[in-house]
């Protein structure tokens, strides 16, 4: 028996989640609605690569807000069949585990939303995304904060934070639990994980799909749900 790799328990996950795209884009709105913001917001926007695409159900929605080619990655070759129907081109990708299969500086923009976490090589995977990135581009970032205000709570009543990895890529007893995430952190790692790799960060920015979470951390980013970084390559 060898050992998993990411690449291949993220696939498995997603192969199956294709089959119910809308399902996927409903739970996602809040995130998406924050993501559309944060692309608008963006000067030069017309080359996009989309990192983890899945169908391209998402990715489709730059098309709208000024970007002119679209380029997914994924691992899952069902989601890439519909994705390559919605985009410009796409990639198969085992993220974090290969070099990315284009050349240096190819995009405006690369975005990668609930990616990194499941990335183990975290260093080589942004590594890669900065060498794809034109330079002054911008990296966006989306992950799950593990010190989110509703993950502090779970923790002081004795319970597993939502989304956080398990001791296990097969089994699990807490429903909170995420079997396919390797890497979780909060608003300083993250922070002076970018740094290290060179990135600057533009902004920082907080999602939250609850009211009691919207409520909570309104003014404060790093008791939000999930965070959001802008990174840009000088």
């Amino acid at each position: 028996m060898r050992p998993a790799k990411s690449s291949e328990i993220n696939k498995e996950v997603f192969d199956e989640m294709s089959l119910a795209e809308e399902w996927y884009y409903k739970q996602q709105l809040p995130r998406i609605k924050k993501l559309m913001e944060i692309f608008k917001g963006i000067k030069n926007r017309e080359t996009v690569a989309d990192i983890g695409c899945f169908t391209g159900i998402i990715s489709q929605e730059y098309f709208k807000f000024g970007a002119k080619i679209v380029e997914g990655f994924d691992v899952s070759e069902k989601a890439l069949e519909k994705a390559s129907k919605r985009l410009t081109k796409v990639y198969k990708w085992k993220a974090g585990e290969e070099a990315c299969p284009v050349e240096n500086e190819r995009y405006d923009v690369v975005i990668a939303t609930e990616i990194i976490e499941h990335v183990y090589d975290t260093d080589f995977f942004i590594e890669e995304l900065k060498r794809i990135l034109k330079l002054n581009g911008r990296i966006v970032i989306t992950t799950p904060n593990m010190h989110s205000v509703t993950n502090r709570l779970l923790f002081l009543i004795g319970k597993f934070p939502w989304m956080h990895p398990g001791i296990s890529i097969k089994y699990k007893k807490d429903p909170r639990i995420d079997l396919e995430h390797v890497r979780l952190g909060n608003l300083s790692e993250w922070t002076y994980f970018f740094e290290k790799h060179g990135l600057m960060i533009e902004k920082a920015i907080g999602i939250n799909s609850s009211l009691i979470g919207k409520l909570i951390s309104f003014s404060k980013t790093s008791l939000s749900h999930t965070l959001a970084f802008i990174l840009k390559k000088s």
